[in-house]
């Protein structure tokens, strides 16, 4: 006869982070960002004013604005479709060298992971600066391209979505790199040896037991990285050469300064607004979409 808990106590299998006890805890960080989040909305519902923030008069003028001006729309798609790319294409980089440092570093591990985990100590700003440097006419990626017979002569990367593509990889990588270590580690490598034995080819272990038990830090680290892109401000302002723009970068030239003389605070509420709402819609369909059967994330 199995015992029946008691009234209030928690099912020893269930995760803390689905317990009454953990969403009591959240309350007060999802009430911080709801009065941030919620002043925007409310804000993007009004018109701009010269002398203020905004007037008192309600209007939908700013979202209309967002999806029918084709300055602002091509923005905001051109930041969608970069910020795809850019997590593609930095999961394909950084899984190899995440399983690298889990499988094969032996003692070296540590110090792989401080090197990653060092990126963070440099300002941004710098590290993107530097990006300029190495993708200018000449520079050391230019030569790199032209000596693999990429490109035909020299080749000007600023001002271009390739630039920009590659300062949003960049930025993202240690993020992903870092999920993907913790995913990797836990993985039994007895599970994986269990099925080289049993006849599977390396690349029917990795299909089959590898990919789908690190696919929960695939997930985190590709909603990391497409949170952080899609309103990237630092990578298009340095690299986009004043030709490439994103949303990020609109949001901050619209609202500089205060009203209409200077700027539109109820116009770039509204574009925030509308990228907040792509990245959760974008949050919720990777999350359903590697939940499924094939996918089904772990605990």
């Amino acid at each position: 006869m199995s015992a029946v808990p008691a009234r209030g106590s928690r099912r020893p299998d269930l995760p803390f982070a689905a317990s009454p006890a953990f969403a009591l805890a959240s309350l007060p960080v999802l009430a911080f960002f709801a009065v941030f989040i919620g002043w925007l909305a409310v804000i993007s519902l009004f018109k701009p004013s010269v002398f203020a923030v905004y007037t008192a008069d309600f209007t939908l003028e700013n979202y209309i604005k967002v999806f029918t001006s084709r300055i602002y729309y091509t923005a905001l798609l051109r930041s969608i479709w970069l910020s795809a790319l850019s997590t593609v294409f930095t999961v394909l980089i950084a899984y190899p060298i995440a399983y690298h440092i889990c499988r094969w570093a032996g003692r070296l591990k540590g110090a792989y992971i401080a090197i990653v985990a060092s990126v963070f100590l440099v300002t941004f700003v710098i590290k993107i600066y530097a990006w300029q440097i190495l993708l200018e006419r000449a520079g050391l990626v230019d030569r790199l391209l032209q000596l693999l017979g990429l490109t035909q002569g020299p080749t000007r990367l600023i001002g271009t979505e390739t630039g920009i593509l590659i300062g949003l990889v960049y930025a993202s990588l240690p993020y992903m790199i870092l999920s993907l270590i913790t995913a990797v580690e836990k993985v039994p490598r007895d599970v994986e040896h269990a099925a080289a034995v049993s006849g599977a080819p390396p690349l029917t272990v990795f299909r089959t037991v590898t990919l789908p038990l690190t696919m929960p830090g695939i997930v985190t680290g590709a909603l990391f990285t497409f949170a952080l892109n899609v309103a990237a401000f630092i990578v298009p302002a340095l690299l986009g050469g004043g030709t490439i723009t994103m949303a990020g970068l609109l949001i901050q030239r619209v609202s500089v300064g205060v009203g209409t003389a200077g700027g539109n605070w109820p116009l770039a509420a509204a574009l925030s607004v509308v990228l907040l709402v792509i990245s959760a819609l974008f949050s919720l369909g990777l999350v359903r979409v590697f939940s499924s059967r094939r996918w089904r994330l772990a605990a």
